[in-house]
């Protein structure tokens, strides 16, 4: 098992490239698992994964891996592995395999993991998927890698939401809902406007997405099934419909309407379609998300004087106050724990993404180091979190481990991007089988 370094952070200065960005480790761990994952052989017409493996695993942040015109010898299954080679380069980990179309059409990869220093197989895998599914066959390839090596569920297989905004502050404005691989790849439009698009969020599910839009003047909420693309319109009241998030289970969304003069949480049972509403205060209640045990709601407020983050009790709708720490604190979204939390943390009108436990009484731990950081999204796995940042003049996609110690940027080629939305767990088509 690789082990786990809790030294200081270095620069890595490592680029990879995917369609539409460009992932940047800007900071890694001090001490990086050497690892090479050796091109695959190709049997016919099929597709040699091995590159997207490579590139998945170096931007985890925590393996070092060793280029392919570096490599001493070319092997493709554990027998032909020379160690000697492997072992003047330093490597811990060597992955070998061959890709081919089976029988039945489908893409079947053989990969197999060998530990150099023991000399020891410790995994053969045999991974089978649709021929066009073959970036998804790469990802399920590095999380089963990942997952082995490390025991944390890897997020390769995940996928995010985002806002592409083109020609903002001009006549023709251009906004875009985005659905992409995690890296960015396979950028897939969702929907296109002259309007602003805003708070996108995926159901538990992961086939539908909440979000704000502007496309009939005010704000109103919608709800797009990714599968059909069907959009409904959940809330179009008069004034303010904004930040919706779905419950952990999907039975419900919490939502900022001002249908009473005064923005305020509410709740909709998504069955009903029903309210209910939460809060009731003269300040502002806005930015809701969902404790994972489902009983309570973190929320932004400026009821206490200054912007900060509450939490309320759905049975009882007892509210107390979460963060004490500096005058803004916006923006909460809890961990998998539900004992910690991210949110937007400014200083000296300097934004930032922080963490937090709830009810602790130091103050916040400052994960991200630009000037604008905002929109904190969660992994799945509640390793990384996914936020948007300015850079250049432009707002572009950035990540970091929630120990922050390890940071990356995913540079947009085009527009700006902000918004972002990491996906839950999504079902796999991929089938993998221990060989």
């Amino acid at each position: 098992m690789m082990k786990k370094h809790l030294l200081s952070v270095v620069a890595l200065l490592l680029s990879i490239s995917a369609i539409g960005f460009e992932i940047t480790i800007d900071q890694g761990l001090d001490k990086l698992t050497r690892m090479a994952v050796v091109p695959f052989q190709v049997e016919g017409n099929a597709v040699d994964v091995s590159s997207t493996i490579t590139n998945d695993l170096r931007s985890s942040g925590q393996f070092e891996m060793i280029r392919p015109e570096h490599m001493l010898s070319l092997p493709t299954t554990p027998d032909e592995i020379s160690y000697r080679d492997w072992r003047i380069l330093e490597t811990e980990y060597v992955v070998v395999g061959k890709s081919r179309v089976n029988d039945f059409g489908q893409l079947e990869v053989d990969f197999h993991v060998v530990e150099v220093n023991t000399e020891r197989l410790i995994k053969s895998t045999r991974v089978t998927g649709a021929v066009e599914l073959f970036v998804d066959v790469s990802h399920a390839i590095s999380d089963s890698i990942f997952e082995h090596l490390t025991g944390t569920q890897s997020i390769f297989s995940t996928k995010v939401v985002y806002v592409l905004a083109i020609g903002r502050a001009t006549q023709n404005p251009i906004f875009k809902l985005i659905k992409s691989d995690w890296d960015g790849g396979r950028q897939e439009t969702l929907l296109e406007t002259s309007q602003p698009l805003l708070s996108p969020n995926w159901s538990p599910d992961g086939r539908s997405v909440a979000y704000v839009s502007f496309e009939a003047g005010g704000s109103a909420i919608h709800v797009m099934n990714l599968d059909t693309r069907k959009v409904e319109v959940l809330a179009s009241f008069e004034g303010v419909n904004s930040a919706p998030v779905y419950s952990p289970d999907g039975s419900q969304m919490a939502m900022t309407l001002s249908r009473s003069g005064n923005p305020e949480i509410y709740l909709m049972d998504m069955e009903e379609r029903t309210l209910r509403q939460i809060t009731d205060h003269h300040a502002i209640d806005t930015e809701s998300s969902w404790a994972y045990d489902g009983e309570s709601l973190l929320f932004t407020s400026d009821r206490s004087g200054s912007v900060q983050i509450y939490e309320v009790e759905l049975d009882t709708l007892l509210t107390k106050r979460v963060t004490n720490h500096g005058a803004y604190n916006a923006r909460p979204r809890m961990l998998p724990d539900n004992d910690h939390l991210v949110f937007v943390h400014r200083i000296d009108r300097v934004y930032h993404i922080a963490w937090q436990r709830i009810g602790g009484v130091t103050g916040p731990r400052i994960l991200s180091s630009k000037v604008l950081d905002e929109s904190p999204s969660i992994s799945p796995n509640g390793a990384m979190l996914l936020y948007s940042t300015k850079e250049n003049e432009r707002g572009i996609l950035a990540m970091v481990s929630v120990d922050g110690r390890i940071a990356l940027r995913l540079p947009s080629t085009e527009g700006s991007v902000q918004e972002p939305a990491w996906s839950p767990f999504l079902p796999s088509f991929i089938n993998l089988e221990d060989i």
